[in-house]
């Protein structure tokens, strides 16, 4: 008996959901080292994730409308890029304010274009077994959010934190971009 797709898109949601709110809430590592760089208050760095998570937030509504038009995979696929790129703009952030623009936006875009799409994308697989299917895709985020600052803070000891930021922008492209290609909808 074949495996059920829909535990194939299940599993790449979770994988994306790991990674894109891992690396967003990675951010907690990076804290000190962007007061220091940048000579920022703990207010002025803290508006950095408020603004990632606003965005991420608001765009919802939008990415869930876009993914039933184009799809959830090139939706998803497109976050994966936005994320690429916004850890790319961060690692190379020169000021507070670019870091408001290339993680703030970049990367908020990133979780955006993600989260409502594949977690949608789950809701179209299941009619029976529905609750565990999207548990389980949900679980990524719980787990990206206990293990990214972890990964993070290992990261910026080994490394320093512009390239820790260009190796989860690696991670990211790899690992995110692959679980993005895995995600449809269901053909009913």
């Amino acid at each position: 008996m074949a495996l059920f797709h829909g535990w194939t898109v299940v599993a790449a949601t979770h994988v994306a959901l790991f990674v894109v709110f891992g690396i967003g809430y990675s951010f907690a590592a990076f804290f000190t080292a962007f007061q220091d760089e940048f000579n920022a208050s703990r207010g002025d760095v803290a508006l950095v994730f408020s603004i990632f998570g606003f965005l991420y937030f608001l765009i919802g509504a939008f990415t869930g409308v876009l993914s039933d038009r184009v799809g959830p995979r090139n939706v998803c696929v497109a976050g994966m890029v936005f994320l690429v790129l916004g850890l790319i703009a961060t690692s190379k952030a020169t000021s507070i304010e670019l870091l408001y623009v290339a993680y703030g936006v970049g990367i908020g875009l990133g979780v955006g274009f993600v989260y409502v799409p594949s977690v949608s994308a789950v809701q179209h697989w299941f009619v029976k077994k529905r609750g565990l299917a999207t548990g389980l895709t949900v679980a990524g985020i719980g787990a990206g959010t206990l293990l990214g600052p972890v990964i993070g803070a290992w990261l910026i000891g080994l490394v320093g934190w512009r390239e820790a930021y260009q190796v989860f922008a690696v991670f990211a492209l790899v690992v995110g971009g692959g679980a993005a290609l895995l995600i449809v909808h269901h053909k009913v």
